[in-house]
C-alpha cells in the first residue's frame, strides 16, 4: 500500500508540474503591447512630457530592459534624436522634449521588455502645422487603400515618399526554407542598390539574427530562410542607402 501510495504521489507531482508548464506556455503566447502618450497640444518651445505605457496583458511592465524614444521632423530624415526614458511606476517610461518649432514630428519608442522588442511610431503636430499633416494623412490613406489589395501578400509602410511592401508565402513550416521579400520604391520608382536586411528572432528568445537580402528584380529583395522551431517570430527589415535609413517591424507564425 506505501508503495502505491507513493506512486500515486508522484503521478500527482507530475501532473501538477505538467499543469504548470501548461500555463507558462500559455503566457508566451502575449507580447508587450506599447502606447505612446503625448499631450493633446504642443506649443513649440514648450517643455512636455512624452510616455511609453508597457503592458504584458493586464500587467504593466516595470522592468522594461530599454525604452527609447526617436523623434525626427517631417523631411528631415537623417537628423534622429534618441533619447532614453525614465522609469515614473505603473509600467510608463517618460521623457521631457521641448520641440523648437511648428512642424509634423515622428515618435518611435523602442522598446526592449522581457525579451521582446516592440517599436510602434507616432506622428505629432506641433504649434500651427495643419496642411502638412493633412498632406500625410492623405498619404497613408493610400497607402492603406493599395494595402487592401496586397492584404493577401503582405503589408505597405510609408516613410515620406518610401513604401516597403513586405511579402511572404502563406503559411510558414518549421525547418523548411521560406522566401521572405520585399518591394521598395521612393518617390513611385524601385529602389535599386540599397543595403537590405532581415533581423529575426523568436519572441521569448534573446537571440536576434542579421541575415543581408539579395537584391533581385529592380526594387525587389528577398531572403530563403529557415525557421527552426515553431511560434511567432518578429522580423525588423532594416533598409539603408546613403542618408536613407528605414526599417519596419513584421510578425509571422511558423508552424507544424
Amino acid at each position: 500500500m506505501r508503495k502505491l501510495g507513493l506512486i500515486l504521489l508522484g503521478l500527482f507531482v507530475l501532473l501538477m508540474v505538467g499543469c504548470n508548464n501548461q500555463g507558462e506556455q500559455n503566457e508566451e503566447v502575449q507580447f508587450i503591447e506599447v502606447d505612446i502618450q503625448v499631450p493633446d497640444k504642443i506649443e513649440p518651445n514648450e517643455s512636455v512630457e512624452l510616455g511609453a505605457l508597457v503592458t504584458l496583458g493586464d500587467e504593466k511592465v516595470e522592468d522594461a530592459q530599454e525604452v527609447k524614444f526617436e523623434i525626427w521632423e517631417q523631411g528631415q530624415e537623417t537628423e534622429h534624436e534618441m533619447i532614453t526614458g525614465k522609469h515614473v511606476g505603473d509600467g510608463l517610461y517618460t521623457i521631457t522634449k521641448t520641440f523648437e518649432k511648428d512642424g509634423v514630428y515622428y515618435i518611435v519608442a523602442h522598446v526592449t521588455a522581457r525579451d521582446m522588442h516592440n517599436m510602434p511610431r507616432k506622428e505629432v503636430v506641433v504649434g500651427d502645422a495643419t496642411a502638412q499633416i493633412e498632406e500625410t494623412v492623405e498619404q497613408d490613406e493610400q497607402n492603406e487603400e493599395s494595402d487592401n489589395h496586397h492584404h493577401h501578400h503582405g503589408h505597405h509602410h510609408a516613410h515620406g515618399t518610401l513604401v516597403i511592401d513586405f511579402q511572404k508565402e502563406g503559411s510558414i513550416k518549421v525547418e523548411q526554407s521560406t522566401n521572405l521579400k520585399v518591394i521598395i520604391t521612393n518617390e513611385d520608382q524601385p529602389l535599386i542598390g540599397a543595403n537590405v536586411r532581415f533581423e529575426i528572432w523568436k519572441q521569448e528568445e534573446s537571440k536576434h539574427e542579421f541575415i543581408p537580402a539579395e537584391e533581385g528584380n529592380a526594387g525587389e529583395y528577398s531572403l530563403a530562410h529557415v525557421f527552426p522551431k515553431e511560434g511567432i517570430y518578429s522580423i525588423i527589415i532594416h533598409v539603408e542607402k546613403g542618408s536613407l535609413h528605414e526599417h519596419i517591424e513584421k510578425t509571422v507564425e511558423v508552424t507544424n
